[in-house]
């Protein structure tokens, strides 16, 4: 074989080789471009669904008098779910979970309980035992609201959620009525206030909910 096609194989070759790492940089060029470019449509995503949700959080508890316990109630909640579709029966689920959450949080405080056992008179133990059986006739009636919700949605069940609610709030004051003249009733009222705040939070929540569950709907 000749010198001439010696070199015409070695420039052949060298040409094969050039090709081929310059199709390597391509495609690890396009792999690492893809990589990053999903990376930044997830993250982008993320943050989509973050202001949605704040978006959603911003306009149920725009009408609520205690906006930070408002929004302590449905930031997580609303997170979980993707579609804005869902948060109006969420956010009522939430609202009305957190009420009778906090309603037994005010018995359970230990400082209610202790000074309920420090006393010696018969009224405030009597007091005490009659809160409990209005509250858990509060908590069948939570266990039908949320049943209520997730069969019907919220706005078909709008009514009578908050007049359950409006009981609800009637319940804790006249709770508090129970207990006679003293520290302990202004401690049991003072570990109802959060309820109170809740409940009337839970209110305003399932009416924005329904209206919003509604325009929904129409559309």
């Amino acid at each position: 074989m000749s010198s001439d096609d010696d070199d015409d194989g070695s420039g052949r070759t060298k040409l094969i080789i050039a090709a081929v790492v310059m199709l390597l940089a391509i495609v690890l060029g396009t792999v690492a471009y893809v990589v990053v470019d999903r990376a930044g449509d997830d993250d982008g995503l993320s943050k989509r669904g973050m202001k949605s949700t704040m978006r959603s959080v911003d306009l149920f508890c725009a009408p609520t008098d205690y906006r930070v316990a408002c929004k302590d109630t449905l930031e997580r909640v609303l997170a979980r779910s993707s579609d804005p579709a869902d948060h109006p029966h969420a956010a009522a689920a939430a609202a009305i979970t957190a009420v009778e959450r906090e309603l037994a949080r005010g018995f359970d405080r230990s400082s209610v309980l202790e000074a309920v056992r420090a006393s010696n008179d018969s009224r405030v133990a009597e007091a005490l035992r009659d809160c409990r059986t209005l509250l858990g006739d509060c908590r069948g009636d939570v266990s039908r609201a949320l049943t209520s919700i997730a069969w019907r949605g919220v706005d078909a069940v709008s009514q009578d959620l908050q007049a359950w609610l409006s009981a609800v709030i009637t319940f804790q004051g006249s709770c508090v009525d129970m207990f006679p003249q003293g520290p302990i009733k202004d401690q049991v009222r003072e570990a109802m206030e959060k309820a109170r705040e809740i409940s009337s939070n839970a209110i305003a929540i399932i009416q924005q909910g329904a209206a919003f569950a509604a325009m929904l709907d129409l559309h």
